[in-house]
């Protein structure tokens, strides 16, 4: 399996989040004795309707069709928010959100921020007590290219405009089939549409988060070797993993 750009992660398990109408969350955990290994996919997310075929310019039909002027293509407004989560700059990143989707995106990706920082705490201790090869192994960095368009190795590819409805069609790293998010023309902006995520699962993140903290602190004040660190990291995220796997299955 191909290794994430986000750190050279090589995913065993990928448990699907959201097959959302405008993107896909999906979050990529690495564990140690997990069940039967399953290939890497990023499907590209299906419509829940049939949508007409977008086209780079307007209609020569419908010539009188007005719309409000955006400062920024659909592209760019990707751009911006991969751009702005990177940077932690939660307040513009909402203002880019469908209003309807705003509080539970942000909170799940709030949630997702955490795991990947507990992660970086995990592996920082790791380098330092048990070497570089310990520390690859029990990587979790994955789960910051599980957010869709907000993926630090999102990459866009393309859009489409038509009227007041677009498409931006991206990559993770180099997953293939590409991956696509629609979004919709406000009063002065493109707007990144999306589905609700999952309830329960942005709660799901921070206890994952904080099994990745206890791990990291038992590490540096326990002394545990390279197999005390995997059963320990096992023993805390397997409760966390289940109960993802369940509410995937709702």
């Amino acid at each position: 399996m191909r290794a994430h750009a986000s750190g050279g992660v090589h995913p065993r398990r990928m448990v699907m989040l959201r097959r959302s109408a405008r993107f896909v969350f999906a979050i990529a955990l690495v564990a140690p004795g997990c069940r039967k290994s399953q290939p890497e996919r990023a499907p590209a997310a299906p419509l829940k309707s049939p949508a007409p075929a977008l086209s780079a310019a307007p209609r020569p039909d419908e010539p009188s069709r007005a719309r409000p002027r955006a400062a920024q293509s659909p592209r760019e407004v990707v751009e911006a928010a991969q751009r702005y989560h990177a940077e932690r700059r939660a307040e513009p990143l909402r203002e880019l959100l469908e209003p309807q989707v705003r509080t539970a995106i942000m909170e799940l990706l709030e949630g997702v921020d955490q795991v990947a920082s507990a992660n970086d705490v995990l592996q920082a201790r790791l380098k330092a007590r048990l070497g570089e090869g310990v520390a690859a192994r029990l990587d979790r960095s994955g789960v910051a290219n599980a957010v869709g368009p907000f993926s630090p190795a999102a990459r866009v590819i393309d859009e489409k405009i038509d009227g007041q409805r677009a498409v931006v069609t991206y990559q993770i790293a180099d997953r293939l089939p590409l991956s696509e998010v629609n979004l919709v023309l406000g009063d002065d902006r493109w707007l990144i549409q999306s589905d609700q995520p999952i309830p329960g699962l942005a709660a799901e993140m921070r206890n994952l988060a904080e099994a990745l903290r206890i791990v990291a602190d038992r590490v540096e004040s326990d002394k545990l070797d390279a197999d005390g660190a995997a059963k320990e990291l096992e023993l805390r995220q397997r409760p966390v993993l289940d109960r993802i796997a369940a509410l995937t299955k709702k």
